[in-house]
């Protein structure tokens, strides 16, 4: 019987150890197991080999095999790699050389030929996995830029195999693929593909005028590159497929309790939810005047917080229009944290009146927590966001509340249902999928996206705000904007923006 076999990095589940000496398999969460995980888990002809986070050399070979069991029995193939091969295959060539310089982050690659020399012998050894497990009428679907040789190394095994991959983040100008020492040698580990996918037309048009450049290759007007093979030809054909996400997923986990419960939590601070027509928003504003008439020792600047508690409350009132506005990212450097996070200081001085109103929920994941980079970004945005909350907060009211830590999708959709506003900006990415999960969760309801012009996402749902990541204004006008839309409005937008 033919088979689907999905290859990537990593496996879609992680296994946890049990008190009795058993193993237990939870999924994991993420881009790719969030997005194929569900047809591999509602299909039993589909296979899924990947590195199955177990040092081989941590475990006795009986451990070894009860673990291969357990990832057997829920269709997954384990490959198993020691720390030096994850050191140099995957935070080595991987994601210290492929990722920045993919993300147009040419000056954060590191190009080191020991790291490329894992990267080629960690390809093979998935290749070696495989080898006994394909059948000849399978399909083999490869995922990301972490087995780019793996193509040609199974073409060379079985000459008619169908062999597809797919890229789940840009493919850069050719500008920058040529900085790569190694990129022809990824190139032609690609051309033992049948179909290679790409997020948008943009990226298929990089990664061909890199072909041609490199390879010195011609592609038909179909889009298909000629390769030889033997003493025929056969071809490879490139094309964009926009990944999407499990709709129905998100929809149902958005009503779940625990989201529901998150959501509530976050409305009740941010004030959404209090029935007290007096609040203490309205009694800091009224401390403001007495003070103006009993502090005389006290200068203009000594007041400057309750004056703006006054001003905020006499603007928008106190019995509503508090508003939620949510992000849902990695700390990563591609993802704008520092820029979005000024554009926000931006709009709380440009526009006072939202000072005590808006709430922003900043769920940043840690990633990468051994690298400077990685150091220096956290503490830039812990940083800022002590800058901000410093500079706005009132007695009761805090502007940003930052949480840095990995969560769940049930709470992940809580935070999502209670954000009016999901502010969706980083620099360089593949699709993101963290705005369809938003729009998903609210499921045609109203709530407003603004969403960079930099990622695969903003090429279909282009009926959100739009906007330039790296411009600050251009970014605190649109928020602006977004937390100003009317019901009906945002609700229109948002249909537009729904799956057919």
């Amino acid at each position: 019987m033919a088979r689907l076999i999905i290859v990537s990095n990593r496996l879609p589940m992680s296994l946890h150890a049990k008190a009795d000496g058993t193993y237990a398999l939870s999924q994991n969460v993420g881009g790719l197991a969030t997005a194929i995980g569900p047809y591999h888990k509602s299909h039993h002809d589909c296979l899924w080999v990947g590195w199955s986070g177990i040092d081989p050399k941590t475990r006795s070979k009986e451990e070894i095999d009860k673990i291969s069991d357990e990832f057997v029995s829920n269709r997954c193939i384990p490959v198993f790699l020691d720390q030096a091969e994850i050191d140099g295959y995957y935070a080595g060539y991987s994601n210290d050389t492929l990722w920045p310089l993919f993300h147009d982050f040419a000056h954060e690659a590191k190009f080191d030929s020991s790291t490329w020399k894992v990267y080629q012998e960690v390809n093979q050894k998935f290749a070696d996995t495989m080898a006994d497990m394909v059948n000849p009428d399978d399909t083999v679907w490869i995922q990301d830029y972490h087995l780019m040789l793996l193509p040609a190394l199974l073409r060379a095994r079985f000459p008619k195999l169908k062999i597809g991959w797919f890229l789940h983040i840009p493919f850069p100008s050719p500008e920058i693929f040529h900085q790569l020492p190694n990129g022809k040698d990824l190139l032609e580990g690609l051309m033992g593909a049948d179909l290679l996918g790409f997020h948008t037309e943009d990226f298929c048009m990089n990664f061909l005028a890199s072909v041609r450049s490199l390879l010195h290759t011609e592609v038909d007007k179909d889009g298909r590159i000629p390769v030889q093979n033997g003493n025929s030809q056969r071809f490879v054909t490139v094309d964009a497929f926009p990944i999407g996400i499990d709709y129905g997923l998100y929809r149902r986990n958005a009503h779940s309790s625990l989201a529901q419960a998150m959501r509530h939590g976050i409305e009740a601070v941010s004030g959404k939810r209090t029935r007290r027509v007096s609040t203490s928003l309205t009694a800091e504003s009224e401390a403001a005047v007495e003070a103006g008439e009993t502090w005389s020792t006290y200068t203009e600047d000594d007041l400057s917080e309750v004056r703006l508690a006054q001003s905020a409350a006499a603007k928008r009132g106190t019995k509503g229009n508090k508003v939620v506005v949510v992000s849902v990212s990695r700390l990563d450097y591609t993802k704008g944290l520092p820029e979005r996070l000024r554009a926000f200081d931006l709009m709380l001085s440009r526009y006072p009146e939202w000072v005590g109103h808006v709430t922003y929920y900043l769920l940043a994941t840690p990633s990468r927590e051994d690298v400077e980079t990685y150091r220096q970004l956290k503490d830039q945005v812990d940083q800022l966001v002590g800058e901000i909350n410093g500079k706005y907060s009132l007695l009761s009211w805090t502007p940003i509340h930052y949480i840095t830590r990995s969560l769940p999708i049930k709470p992940v959709c809580g935070i999502y249902t209670a954000g009016d506003v999901a502010l969706v900006t980083p620099l360089r990415d593949g699709m993101n999928l963290v705005a369809k999960e938003y729009l998903a969760s609210r499921d045609g309801r109203d709530g407003a996206l603004v969403l960079s012009d930099e990622c695969g996402a903003a090429r279909e749902l282009t009926d959100a705000f739009i906007v330039n990541p790296y411009d600050t204004e251009a970014v605190c006008e649109a928020l602006h904007s977004a937390l100003e839309i009317g019901s009906g409005e945002a609700k229109r937008r948002n249909a537009e923006c729904r799956p057919a």
